[in-house]
């Protein structure tokens, strides 16, 4: 029996580029960075922590840090996965000041492995829902989405370090 398992790498995604929208049309959207960790428990099940940042050319910006579990079906080359992840959101839209409030993020995507510790983010696409406690938005949730690509970084993935 294992105690602590790490057969499945802990895995750091950098570099991502993304294009978002939310419901507040230009204001809200754009391009923008992401940057998330997932520490793998096993093959199938990770833990993952993303933030990222969304500006507008309108002068309105967004962003999240939000954590959640992972579920992947890795193979040689492949590892789509599919994640909802949870956390805090900030929304600033132009000449409005920031507010901060719930976030949850439902989405998944698809890795492409090219070396053992290199990989490609082919694809990562979420559903985005914030909750905003003020009523200048109209509506308290922001419902929008995400569209992500970038570069991976693998560490780890070595035998279990522990035998019962």
């Amino acid at each position: 029996m294992h105690v602590c398992s790490a057969s499945g790498p802990s895995t750091s995604t950098l570099g991502n580029l993304n294009l978002s929208g939310l419901d507040r049309g230009d204001e809200l959207g754009g391009s923008g960075w992401g940057v998330a960790a997932t520490y793998n428990l096993n093959r199938r099940f990770g833990i993952t922590g993303d933030i990222s940042g969304h500006y507008s050319d309108q002068g309105g910006n967004w962003g999240t840090l939000a954590f959640g579990p992972q579920i992947a079906a890795r193979s040689k080359h492949f590892k789509p996965f599919t994640e909802v992840l949870f956390g805090v959101a900030r929304t600033s839209p132009p000449l409005l000041g920031s507010h901060y409030g719930f976030a949850l993020l439902a989405g998944g995507g698809l890795d492409l492995r090219v070396t053992k510790h290199i990989g490609i983010r082919m694809l990562q696409a979420d559903l985005v829902s914030q909750r905003q406690s003020q009523a200048i938005f109209g509506s308290n949730w922001l419902n929008g989405g995400r569209v992500q690509s970038g570069f991976v970084i693998s560490l780890g993935g070595g035998a279990p370090t522990a035998k019962l």
